[in-house]
């Protein structure tokens, strides 16, 4: 099922503190003498992921957020671009990495693993 929900669309920007790993999978072969070969494993091999931090959140953005990210659950894909790419591309939460953490002065942060996800 294509994503519907889009993270954009909320005009909260993700902190400077967020960063991606990239993560291929791929088949390997190990034969004798330390020889081995490696191929990609699928089309899509190389996933994203995303450890994602808003710093600062104010209690109406905090509440926004929140209400999104916890609506999705973990099983749930959605829209969302990442810093210095064009294209929105389909997540999901990682499943137990959405996190708040209260701050001084009335404002949050919330951090949360987002995976790249290939459905149709």
């Amino acid at each position: 099922m294509a994503a519907t929900e889009d993270l954009d669309a909320l005009g909260i920007l993700v902190g400077f503190g967020s960063r991606r790993i990239k993560d291929d999978n791929e088949l390997r072969v190990d034969f004798g003498g330390n020889y081995s070969q490696r191929a990609a494993d699928g089309i899509n091999s190389s996933r994203q992921k995303w450890n994602i931090v808003w710093d600062n959140l104010t209690s109406a953005n905090l509440i926004t957020l929140m209400d999104f990210l916890e609506a999705l659950g973990s099983h749930i894909a959605f829209l969302w671009t990442p810093p210095r790419q064009s294209t929105p591309l389909q997540w999901t939460i990682e499943r137990g990495t959405l996190s708040e953490d209260p701050q001084e002065f009335m404002t949050s942060t919330v951090r949360v693993r987002f995976i790249q996800e290939f459905d149709l």
